[in-house]
């Protein structure tokens, strides 16, 4: 009887220790090795994407126009099989190995490799007085010890210009023909036509082999820039070159292996820069979730961790992207717990908080693209959070504008990853609800559903719900008559709805990327927002007065305006007349008068 209830506690053990542990274990499973492509496609939903044309106008006008701007780069590449890779950004010449940095800015390279490497970006600071070269402009294999020639933005004079001096310009061409290795490796995987990837392909590993054998940047200084570093940028959060080079391999997986390509480089070089963006950035602040975006593309691309000698793949990555944080990198689950965990609100300014939670649905939908796990339930924060931003909002639909923002709108691409969700599981509530909060957007033309990039194309629903939901806001419970976000010390009131709608935001200076300059507030009243104080608006006395008399008029009746217009002149006289009259004996007007001076003086 002991050994049967014994057996019994032991499988209840187990049973509940699986159950627990599933949601960690489904993504430390090697659950797609050797099956590509799988980041944002497969082989097994081609067919339904490809019938999908047929319907979804968006869709078929997105792939008819890089069919077309794919084919003049096939007819120069006909000409010359050279011509694109070889406006690679290289050090074709020097086949240098080691960066060096000072502070933000490029400083000088050596040592030898056996191949070309790739060329380290100029400096962090993109802004250039230098006008920038078109792909049609950049010299075949350029590597010149006298930097860039370049017409000056002024004087329209060419000069010689150390690459310090020429913004993103590097690392923006070799971005540039990376995104167009991906888009032809995409066309492969959705047309089968050879010429596709015999483009993309001699991209594809002429960078990878250059990267394989150039090392990361040094500084030679003790400026922060020892801190920030990418592989290929200064700041590992612009390190998007990552995201073309893991789709282009993820499309075009089955023809290098038919090919007989060499992948062991190309997947030391996803993994050393998964380890770049490990070992820097910054941890207090919004670059965690940035960096993340990457990592989760360099996990998705790679194999298992039994499939390399370094064990680092899959699982790897996905637990430095979820699960453990490193001191300069902070895994998402506690990087969640940086959110207000009652009102879900970021700590930076509305812009920049709205940024974050599209970046951290755009890692869920790819992670849930694999596990179709509903990812968003497991992760609740931050769907609290992607809603929570409703209570920006002016009635206008445009968003708060304190600190570094303007009066933009919620991120639609937040909309379409939500209602995507929604859709995918089911939750036709909510995803009517959505729908129906961005049809007017869709109505009045700020926003037109179209996409601008394969991972849009994707995960976009083909068409939104044609819903009859409550699209009042305060009914719907997104947005409340009065609201406050301690973690950004903004506090909100509104009252009445259509053109009778008010709106008070309160700011002070708590968050990043705020303002110490006290309080901040904005009004909003007969469909108008007053803004006293906002970066990258001219708020002048004229203005405001302008805009007050001509959205206000019907508001404050004109007799006010006069009867304020004889007190200001009346007090004006009285002012004058206690200056200029000599001191009277009264005592009461002798220290009016006493007082009015010193306070003038």
């Amino acid at each position: 009887m002991k050994q049967f209830c014994l057996t019994i506690v032991m499988t209840c053990t187990i049973v509940v220790f699986c159950s627990v542990s599933w949601s960690q274990v489904k993504k430390n499973d090697d659950f797609t090795s050797f099956h590509h492509p799988r980041i944002l496609n497969s082989d097994t939903s081609r067919d339904s994407f490809l019938k999908s044309l047929e319907s979804v106008e968006w869709k078929k006008e997105y792939i008819e126009r890089k069919k077309k701007d794919m084919e003049k780069y096939l007819d120069r590449c006909e000409n010359d099989p050279e011509w694109l890779v070889s406006r690679l950004q290289m050090n074709w010449k020097t086949k240098h190995t080691n960066v060096y940095l000072k502070g933000g800015n490029f400083s000088h390279s050596d040592g030898e490799a056996p191949v070309p490497t790739v060329r380290f970006s100029g400096t962090r600071d993109w802004a250039t007085d230098y006008q920038k070269l078109r792909l049609e402009e950049v010299s075949p294999y350029y590597d010149d010890e006298r930097g860039y020639y370049l017409k000056h933005k002024e004087t329209g004079k060419k000069e010689w210009v150390h690459p310090s001096k020429v913004g993103h310009m590097i690392e923006g061409i070799n971005r540039s023909i990376l995104s167009i290795a991906q888009d032809a490796a995409f066309l492969y995987w959705l047309t089968g036509d050879k010429k596709y990837a015999e483009l993309a392909s001699p991209v594809f590993f002429t960078y990878t082999e250059g990267m394989y054998y150039r090392n990361p940047p040094e500084v030679l200084d003790d400026s922060n820039q020892r801190f920030i570093s990418g592989l290929a940028t200064f700041e590992v959060i612009h390190e998007q070159a990552v995201v073309y080079l893991a789709l282009t391999y993820d499309y075009l997986y089955h023809y290098f292996v038919q090919e007989n390509k060499s992948l062991d480089h190309a997947q030391a070089v996803f993994q050393k820069w998964g380890d770049q963006i490990i070992q820097f950035g910054i941890p207090d602040n919004n670059w965690n979730l940035f960096q993340a975006r990457f990592l989760m593309y360099i996990a998705l691309v790679l194999e298992g961790d039994d499939h390399y000698d370094n064990g680092k793949g899959q699982q790897y990555y996905l637990k430095y992207t979820f699960d453990e944080s490193t001191p300069r990198q902070i895994a998402i689950k506690d990087a969640l717990l940086v959110y207000d965990q009652q009102t879900g609100i970021w700590p930076e300014s509305p812009s920049y908080s709205m940024h974050v939670n599209t970046t951290l649905l755009e890692i869920l939908t790819l992670l849930d693209n694999v596990t179709n796990a509903n990812e968003l339930v497991n992760y609740p924060m931050i769907e609290k959070a992607a809603l929570a931003c409703f209570q920006y909002l002016f009635p206008s639909g445009n968003n708060v504008g304190f600190g570094d923002s303007g009066h933009g709108t919620i991120p639609f691409e937040n909309f379409e990853l939500l209602i995507s969700n929604y859709h995918k599981y089911g939750s036709i509530s909510k995803e009517k609800l959505l729908s129906s909060l961005l049809q007017p957007y869709i109505q009045n033309g700020q926003y037109k559903r179209k996409v601008d990039n394969l991972f849009q194309l994707n995960f976009y629903v083909d068409e939104l719900e044609d819903s009859t939901a409550v699209r009042d806001l305060v009914y719907s419970g997104l947005m409340t008559p009065t609201f406050y976000a301690p973690n950004v010390s903004m506090f909100v009131q509104r009252m009445g709805k259509g053109d009778q709608a008010t709106m008070v935001s309160t700011v002070g200076s708590y968050g990043n990327h705020a303002h110490t300059n006290g309080i901040a507030m904005e009004l909003y009243a007969n469909n108008y927002v007053l803004a006293p104080d906002m970066v990258g608006v001219e708020v002048t006395g004229a203005l405001i007065l302008r805009n007050i008399m001509q959205r206000c008029r019907l508001i404050i009746p004109w007799w006010w305006m006069v009867n304020l217009i004889i007190a200001i002149c009346v007090a004006f006289i009285l002012i004058v007349w206690i200056i200029i009259t000599p001191c009277p004996e009264n005592y009461i007007l002798r220290l009016i008068r006493c007082h009015f001076v010193r306070f003038r003086l």
